[in-house]
Parts: C-alpha cells; sequence; structure tokens
C-alpha cells in the first residue's frame, strides 16, 4: 500500500513527503477494527545531499 501512496509523487523535501503519507494512511487505519496506537514511518533519501550517509526522517505519531 505505501508504494502506491508514494510513488506518483514529487515533492522535493522528505518532510512534506511524510506528512502527505500520514494523510492518505489516517483514513484506512480508521476504517479498521483495531487500530494502532502508534505509527512509525522512516523516509531515507540517499542521493539527496552529496557527501551524506542518507538524510533520513523518522516521525512516530500517536494515535487517537
Amino acid at each position: 500500500m505505501l508504494p502506491q501512496i508514494v510513488e506518483k509523487t514529487d515533492f522535493e523535501t522528505l518532510e512534506t513527503l511524510v506528512e502527505y503519507t500520514f494523510d492518505k494512511l489516517r483514513p484506512v487505519f480508521e476504517q479498521r477494527s483495531v487500530k494502532p496506537s502508534v505509527v512509525h514511518l522512516r523516509f531515507e533519501k540517499p542521493c539527496a545531499v552529496p557527501f551524506a550517509d542518507a538524510p533520513v526522517i523518522e516521525v512516530h505519531q500517536r494515535w487517537s
């Protein structure tokens, strides 16, 4: 499911992509009878910054 959400996007920042992904995932989780208590996403963009290992955004979001 996650590849289908992000594969056709063209965001310039990882932060914007993470925000978009959470917005798309929220309705999916809300429809389930058992909702997660925490969602953890990790996004890497290996070629974004020259000479860096890999820019990474990690987000932990509590679900209420």
